[in-house]
């Protein structure tokens, strides 16, 4: 386990945060603690990466998280910079023929901009980010996160003010020693470790990519109406009786060899292709006149392979015929045509 030592410290004679390497050795540094405002030694020693100890007192709870948060705004102010987030935006959803749909749009690249001003926690009415820049007559807020998430109502207020709003996520300094190389590389550099939490630009392209969606998912319905249409009709379901007597009569025969191989099968490590499923779902409908689309709706209730972990196939198999009022050896057949099964 690594183990996170206090990498910024506030200097007294300018009340600004400084790595160890800006200070002198020892209790010369003249800093304190940024958590519990305790006086620090600079340690700068040979084995270890420099960094401040505390003088008297074990190193307090919240002092790292705190060098790190408030560093890294007093960076982005210094430096008058940010490396914007890109706006990307994306839908999806699945056609009549059990296929994912998907509309992806890049609105703008990550890039940087520099900043006419930059102020440290400036009221916007009802809330207070960490940062709010300007560039000309227009402002961004930024909101730094470091061990803690940025909270849901934190970032509902953020989005009511109607200014563009980002969030930085340095949570990699949780199991990375931070330092102020690294601390600069994460926030001028990385591109990855940003996300848009309000943007105009990012609302309406979301609009249109959940249309495009929409509308080829209607055109796919109505291809798939047409074609149901012109298909033969299908084979009569036998009513409730009738598989009731069909049950008990395979009830009562002994076990039939051949049944052996399907029981000994194992369920793969995920779960098949929706393709796949939509495909056997279409044979197992030609086979009974069950619509498929009754099919694709009890096996879409399997959305993660951990949900198979407590029954087996054979159980999956008299499960789903029961439900479908069909033989169990289609329910069988369509397992194995779905590609559920090694």
């Amino acid at each position: 386990m690594t183990v996170l030592r206090l990498p910024f410290a506030i200097r007294l004679s300018d009340n600004q945060l400084v790595s160890a390497v800006e200070v002198p050795r020892g209790a010369a540094c003249n800093c304190i603690c940024p958590g519990c405002r305790n006086p620090l030694l600079a340690r700068q020693g040979t084995e270890r990466e420099w960094h401040f100890a505390h003088v008297h007192a074990s190193d307090c709870a919240d002092g790292y998280e705190k060098s790190v948060h408030e560093l890294a705004k007093q960076r982005i102010q210094q430096q008058k910079l940010l490396l914007l987030p890109a706006i990307e935006v994306s839908a999806q959803g699945w056609d009549a023929y059990g296929r994912l749909v998907e509309e992806k749009q890049l609105v703008m690249e990550a890039r940087s901009v520099s900043l006419d001003d930059c102020k440290k926690s400036l009221p916007h009415g009802v809330v207070t980010p960490d940062l709010t820049g300007r560039r000309q007559d227009r402002e961004i807020l930024v909101e730094i996160t470091v061990f803690h998430r940025l909270m849901p109502d934190k970032q509902a207020r953020l989005v009511e003010t109607g200014v563009p709003s980002f969030e930085i996520n340095l949570g990699v300094f949780q199991i990375q020693q931070a330092t102020l190389e690294r601390l600069d590389a994460e926030l001028f550099e990385n591109p990855k470790n940003r996300l848009w939490i309000w943007h105009p630009k990012q609302e309406a392209a979301q609009t249109t990519v959940e249309a495009a969606v929409e509308a080829r998912i209607s055109a796919v319905r109505m291809q798939w109406e047409a074609e149901e249409r012109l298909r033969p009709p299908p084979v009569p379901r036998p009513a409730a009786p009738v598989y009731s007597m069909w049950r008990q009569r395979e009830e009562a025969l002994p076990p039939q060899p051949q049944r052996t191989p399907f029981d000994s099968r194992r369920w793969r490590a995920g779960l098949p292709m929706p393709e796949q499923v939509a495909l056997a779902a279409y044979a197992l409908s030609g086979r009974t006149g069950v619509p498929a689309t009754e099919v694709l709706s009890l096996t879409g209730a399997l959305t993660s392979r951990g949900m198979l972990v407590e029954v087996t196939p054979t159980e999956l198999a008299a499960r789903w015929a029961q439900q479908l009022q069909v033989p169990e050896h289609e329910m069988v057949m369509f397992l194995i045509e779905a590609d559920y099964l090694l």
